[in-house]
């Protein structure tokens, strides 16, 4: 019978070994989520400053733990696995030696039923922090080797994510208090002192990083983590009530002996203590993002029950025996009934069935929101493939070294589906920064990506992340940004770091796009943002705030405060959600979220820039989407001071940062217009597979004409969706001098393009041009007869001067 147990709890090693040492690693691509990891494998090649240079919740050793494939990275991510998986088993064998079979039979269904990365680290921590309380209870071989074992772990695991740094933290700090109260001061000097050490040497040799720039990466990733906020949706009711259900189930059944005769039980207290620490933060991180990381806390409860019923264990059959006869002098019990309840309720089953219960509510939660309505079938699929996956790649000679072989080619496939062609050829090797969370790109390009020290610009959450932004690109900007306005959850789009964007305007200007992005060159003439105050004021929840018609471009800043009920709620769950709605002047209704943190600082609110062609409408003057209204809401205003202090600026149009009809017809004419008439800007469209304008009538560009220019030709014509449209007329395309001597224009040359013709392009050209003595050309489009340019979508490409 004990050879037949060790067997089976060998092959259950095996098991967990294979699930943890998942060598998973994944093609990225250019969304948010692969560019922020790809972009740790950029940072782990590069001479980055963590704290400084990059500031954000993951440190520099983040990637060895996550996933993203990077060839040169391969070999290193998959032996930081294997360590785990192998510190996995060994610390469920000195768990299963301390505590029994059921409670490390539990912590293993937790680990391999439940295995997600930010659980699985996070339990990894609270089971070492148990494994050295329970062996420093009494004389033992494996103490020593076990305390600096979990030393060099949690140092690694400390330098991965700022969230396991504070995990890690909070374990040490109780750890040294733990041993204090016990008089256990070697103890307590050799973890504090052998950590540090760790800390310290993994930070300045591994890392490569500056000793002093630690506390500087602690502190700004603190700011990161503290304004980090919740995405617009809250928790499922479902899984809020699971919540409960566990935390009610674990807190029923875990015996309060040790919180009251604390001295006798202060391993035991310490155990528990740090549990309910740590599952206060798994709360907070699992619901911070509707359905995204709920799953997290669910994995981590399910470890918890075993952790539980091993603490337990330190002095069980005392601690129940205790916990009966305090049950029977608090209620008084006498009847033989209501002993044999307090029997029941105090038995060893009772509390063993009660952590059953909790891991078996925790896995289905976890299964459930993971996999919705394929729940349990894609689970059980999925665990067989990872088993037989994993085996395979680490038993089969050669499997790895294919697997690294199919990654590179995959990533090659992948790399070549987001080729900067254009770009690449004008930024070559100068330094580049990506506003977005687009960065891939930069890295796909083999762009000198220089970021700034939020590199993805939704995480800029409070006032000093913003400033750390505008600061860099003042004092050591970038020559060349590519810029993609975009947001995440329904954010007003130009609040995500928007000092910086600011900053961005005055000192760059457009030189070219190709999509998804518009390139912005550093100018060597670099203006000073000058706004001036238009208002200040209170603005209420609710109330309408009308804003003057103006053409020029619109500032904001909010003051939003909440009150103390607000900020008890925010620390103990999530901030209640705050929205802007704006109204254009065509009359239309806009609603965003904001961020009260960030909107403290100046943000673009008027013309409303959603995208990069609203942004280069509102830069040339003709943006149709100026603001006329704002009102600002919330889910509960009780959470809020009543009043929302409000500044409105304005400023003119920004020279210099950008020149409409030079960036449209880059590439389309040889020579830039002096001047422009536009109802509609100048749009790139794909005309007949080539690149063209869309010239909207009525409209004008004026070209000045060189001595030396004897004719000039243009490509006219209608896009080809106007037949299908059936509504437009026609348009008349002209060519026109200026007469000096009469002061008026004389046509050159003029066609008409008829929507009903087969043939919707025409050539338009005026020769002899250095006989007219004029200093001036004009090409205007205007509408047809009935003078509705509705859907006369003209087009022009291909204007050459001769």
């Amino acid at each position: 019978m004990v050879y037949a147990r060790r067997i089976c709890w060998v092959m259950l090693y095996v098991l967990l070994f294979l699930f943890v040492c998942s060598v998973d690693f994944q093609i990225t691509d250019t969304t948010l989520d692969p560019s922020w990891r790809n972009a740790y494998n950029y940072f782990a090649k590069s001479d980055f400053s963590f704290g400084t240079e990059i500031v954000f919740t993951y440190g520099p050793l983040s990637w060895l733990t996550l996933r993203a494939f990077d060839a040169e990275l391969f070999w290193g991510k998959t032996s930081f696995w294997l360590v785990m998986a192998a510190v996995s088993v060994v610390m469920l064998g000195l768990f299963r030696r301390a505590s029994g079979t059921l409670a490390a039979g539990l912590v293993f269904l937790g680990l391999v039923l439940t295995l997600s990365l930010d659980s699985f680290f996070i339990s990894t921590v609270v089971l070492a922090y148990t494994l050295l309380i329970m062996y420093s209870q009494s004389d033992n071989r494996f103490y020593i080797p076990l305390l600096f074992g979990v030393c060099g772990i949690f140092g690694v695991l400390a330098l991965t994510k700022f969230t396991l740094f504070v995990t890690v933290g909070i374990a040490i700090v109780l750890l040294s208090c733990y041993y204090c109260f016990k008089r256990q001061f070697i103890h307590l000097l050799a973890i504090a002192g052998f950590y540090s050490l760790t800390l310290f040497a993994l930070w300045t040799v591994a890392a490569d990083q500056a000793p002093h720039h630690l506390f500087i990466y602690i502190i700004n990733a603190l700011e990161v983590s503290r304004g980090y906020t919740a995405m617009s949706r809250y928790g499922d009711p479902a899984s809020i009530l699971a919540v409960v259900l566990c935390l009610t189930l674990l807190g029923l059944v875990t015996p309060k002996t040790p919180f009251i005769s604390w001295r006798k039980h202060i391993g035991t207290l310490f155990i528990y203590g740090y549990i309910l620490i740590i599952t206060f933060l798994v709360w907070k991180l699992g619901f911070i993002r509707h359905n995204v990381r709920e799953p997290m806390f669910f994995a981590f409860i399910a470890v918890v029950s075993g952790v539980v019923l091993g603490a337990a264990r330190l002095s069980f059959k005392e601690t129940l025996q205790l916990e009966r006869e305090r049950w029977e002098k608090l209620f008084k019990v006498k009847t033989e009934s209501g002993k044999e309840l307090v029997l029941v309720l105090t038995s060893p089953w009772f509390f063993k069935g009660g952590l059953i219960i909790v891991l078996c509510v925790a896995f289905f939660m976890f299964g459930s929101i993971k996999y919705r309505d394929h729940f349990p079938q894609a689970f059980l699929s999925e665990k067989i493939y990872e088993l037989k996956r994993n085996a395979g790649r680490l038993l089969i000679p050669g499997s790895m070294q294919a697997l690294k072989s199919d990654l590179e080619n995959q990533q090659a496939a992948t790399i070549s589906q987001y080729r900067l062609d254009k770009i690449k050829s004008i930024v070559g090797n100068e330094t580049v920064d990506v506003y977005g969370f687009n960065q891939n790109y930069a890295i796909f390009n083999g762009l000198n990506w220089t970021p700034r020290p939020i590199f993805q610009s939704y995480s800029a959450y409070t006032s000093k992340l913003l400033k750390a932004n505008e600061a860099a690109i003042i004092e050591n900007g970038p020559a060349f940004v590519l810029l993609q306005i975009q947001t995440i959850d329904g954010r007003f789009p130009t609040a995500d770091d928007s000092l910086w964007l600011t900053q961005l305007l005055h000192r760059y200007s457009i030189v070219d796009e190709e999509s998804p992005f518009l390139l912005f060159q550093k100018r060597e003439e670099r203006e000073t943002p000058e706004l001036a105050l238009v208002h200040e004021g209170e603005v209420g929840w609710g109330v309408p705030y009308h804003l003057k018609p103006s053409e020029q471009l619109s500032y904001i800043s909010l003051d939003i405060n909440e009150n103390v009920l607000g900020k008890a709620r925010s620390a103990l769950f999530k901030p209640p959600l705050v929205f802007i709605e704006v109204t254009l002047e065509d009359g239309m209704n806009k609603v965003f979220r904001i961020i009260p943190a960030m909107v403290g600082e100046l943000f673009l609110l008027s013309p409303l820039v959603e995208n990069n062609d609203d942004l280069l409408s509102a830069l040339s003057g003709l943006s149709q989407k100026h603001v006329t209204q704002l009102k600002l809401s919330t889910t509960n205003p009780a959470y809020f001071q009543s009043g929302i202090h409000l500044k409105l600026y304005s400023e003119s149009l920004i020279e210099g940062a950008f020149n409409p009809w030079e960036f449209a017809l880059k590439g389309i004419s040889n020579r830039t217009p002096v001047d422009a008439v536009l109802e509609h800007p100048l749009e790139k469209r794909i005309w007949g597979n080539e690149q063209a304008v869309l010239f909207h009538p009525n409209g004008q560009l004026l070209f000045n004409l060189e001595p030396t220019d004897h004719s000039v030709s243009v490509e006219v014509g209608l896009l080809p969706e106007v037949k299908a449209a059936g509504k437009s007329d026609g348009v008349t395309f002209y060519l026109e001098s200026f007469d000096p001597n009469n002061q008026a224009w004389t046509t050159l040359n003029r066609i008409f393009i008829d929507p009903s013709d087969d043939r919707l392009s025409r050539q338009l050209q005026a020769n002899q041009l250095q006989r007219l003595g004029s200093e001036r050309l004009r090409l205007r489009v205007d509408a047809g007869a009935n003078n509705d340019s509705t859907y006369d979508w003209a087009v022009i490409r291909d204007i050459v001067f001769h």
